[in-house]
Order: C-alpha cells, then sequence, then structure tokens
C-alpha cells in the first residue's frame, strides 16, 4: 500500500523548501524594515516588496494560530499521500513535492519567525492588487493546481469512484 521512499517527492520537496527559504533570507536581508522601498522589476506589474503575513491565504485570519495547525495537517497528508504505491507517477510526486516544500518554507517561517515573510508583489496597478506571495506559495499553487487536473481529468473512473 504504501512505498518506502518516493525519491523524487523528498528531492523535490528539498530544492524547493531550500530554494524558498533562501530568496526569503536574501530579500530580507536587503529589505530589512516594512516600510522598506520596494525593488521594481517590471513597473506596473512586478516589484520586491517586504511583507509579513500573520495570516492565512491572502492574508486571511490575521494573528491566528490555525494556520500554523493547518500547514503541519496538510503537510502530514501530502506524505502520505506521496507514499501511497498508486501515486508514484513522477509527475505526481513532483506536484506533490512543490505542495510539500510550500508547505515546508511556510510551517518553518510560522514556527521560527511567527509570520510568513511574503516578497513577491504582481499586478498593483491603481484600483487591482494581488496579495504578496513568495516561493512556498508559488509551489503550493502549482502542485495544487496540477493536482487538481489530474483528479478531474486522468484517473480512470473507477479511481475517481473508490476514492470518493
Amino acid at each position: 500500500m504504501l512505498n518506502r521512499l518516493p525519491v523524487i517527492f523528498w528531492a523535490v520537496a528539498a530544492v524547493m523548501a531550500g530554494v524558498d527559504l533562501w530568496t526569503k533570507h536574501l530579500i530580507f536581508q536587503h529589505l530589512p524594515h516594512f516600510n522598506s522601498e520596494p525593488i521594481v522589476i517590471v513597473e506596473g506589474f512586478l516589484r520586491i516588496v517586504h511583507s509579513e503575513n500573520r495570516g492565512g491565504v491572502f492574508g486571511l485570519a490575521q494573528g491566528s494560530a490555525m494556520w500554523l495547525i493547518f500547514g503541519i495537517i496538510a503537510g502530514a497528508l501530502v506524505i502520505w499521500f506521496a507514499h501511497r504505491k498508486e501515486n508514484k507517477a513522477v509527475v505526481l510526486q513532483i506536484a506533490l513535492g512543490l505542495v510539500m516544500a510550500g508547505a515546508i518554507g511556510n510551517v518553518f517561517d510560522r514556527v521560527v519567525i511567527t509570520y510568513v515573510r511574503d516578497f513577491l508583489d504582481v499586478c498593483y496597478w491603481p484600483g487591482k492588487h494581488w496579495p504578496a506571495f513568495n516561493v512556498a506559495d508559488a509551489g503550493i499553487c502549482v502542485g495544487a493546481v496540477y493536482l487538481a487536473i489530474h483528479a478531474l481529468f486522468f484517473m480512470p473512473p473507477t479511481e475517481k469512484k473508490a476514492k470518493s
């Protein structure tokens, strides 16, 4: 029922979590204060900012410990899914590794720093703004979107019935 060690999953999780934590460290060294001047990469579209997310997704529920608990539970579930024999396809292992990397990076921030460090600020035209995010958030989104597409379009009907 369970794979012993899904190497691709753990390699993707380790590399991406490392990239996430390294980029956060690098950016927050250069922009040490919340009111630091942003670094504009593409005017009107992309800048690097110092953003402290003390809430959850998109800053919801600021100051709530539930996001730390959610991150730990989500990480445990992702590990369980990655170790299941029927989830041995390489692309599934990569997607699960991306989600795990995101959980690792954001849980690390919540435990060690008490907030999640976000720094990528896109689409900030007047009146329109997407919340700042980080490499961990991007990994979670890319992995989750692939997993949803896989579940909807690529799982055989018998697997869909058995899993629901």
